[in-house]
């Protein structure tokens, strides 16, 4: 998000794209253009009816609620890369075989089939 204010202890400044010296505009020295900025802006934040504290309660949510997703895909993922992998030869084989039995007269259902079949039956 491009912050439209800068916040230093207890004074809060404006440093939008219509600041006259950024981070020394108050309120009472911005530019139209910047108090319509800061309208919007803040027009737009309460439209979404969701204030501060529940922004950041539901960020911590659901960090907490992907932890364990996070984590599974930290363990599985790798494993999945060193399957497929070993595999490869075996699938590129599996794929050839098919593709040499593809003919102009089939269909797409028909090819689908033949890819799904395992070649060393045929």
């Amino acid at each position: 998000m491009d912050r439209l204010t800068l916040r230093t202890g207890t004074q809060v400044s404006y440093i939008g794209k219509h600041t006259r010296v950024p981070g020394l505009d108050s309120a009472g020295s911005m530019r139209v253009a910047g108090v319509r900025d800061v309208m919007d802006r803040l027009a737009d934040y309460e439209d979404t009816g969701v204030s501060p504290e529940e922004i950041n309660a539901l960020k911590q949510a659901v960090g907490e609620a992907l932890a364990p997703v996070t984590q599974t895909l930290v363990e599985v993922v790798p494993q999945i890369v060193q399957t497929v992998v070993e595999l490869a030869p075996q699938i590129a084989q599996c794929a050839s075989a098919a593709l040499r039995r593809i003919t102009p007269e089939m269909t797409p259902e028909q090819i689908m089939e033949l890819l799904r079949e395992n070649p060393q039956k045929n």
